[in-house]
């Protein structure tokens, strides 16, 4: 949807079959984005602060809480001074937290 919207847009997905349904839609509707099969839970394959947007839907829940604050350290990492970071998790059935997160990064 943010490729509609014109946004130069990246996208990341541990499964090859995710990289290639992806690519399929996105050659459908005529548009164009950077797509790569890695997992949220590596070193990212991108220099700092080169985002000015991260988002992160329903991906860095799935594993131990080490490997969770690894990847919110690439996060903070990759993105810009300012650069805001959208994050979904799974809701807990009988807490009343938020099932997501939205914060902009300090200069």
């Amino acid at each position: 949807m943010l490729a509609k919207a014109g946004f130069h847009v990246v996208a990341t997905d541990i499964s090859l079959k995710g990289v290639e349904l992806s690519k399929e839609w996105l050659e459908n509707q005529n548009l164009s984005a950077g797509l790569i099969v890695s997992s949220c839970y590596d070193c990212f394959a991108f220099a700092d602060s080169v985002f000015v947007c991260v988002i992160a839907n329903q991906v860095i829940h799935h594993s131990y809480i080490e490997k969770i604050r690894f990847s919110i350290s690439e996060i903070e990492r990759i993105l810009r001074p300012k650069g805001i970071v959208y994050v979904t998790v799974r809701a807990r059935k009988k807490e009343s937290i938020p099932d997501f997160c939205c914060h902009q990064k300090a200069e």
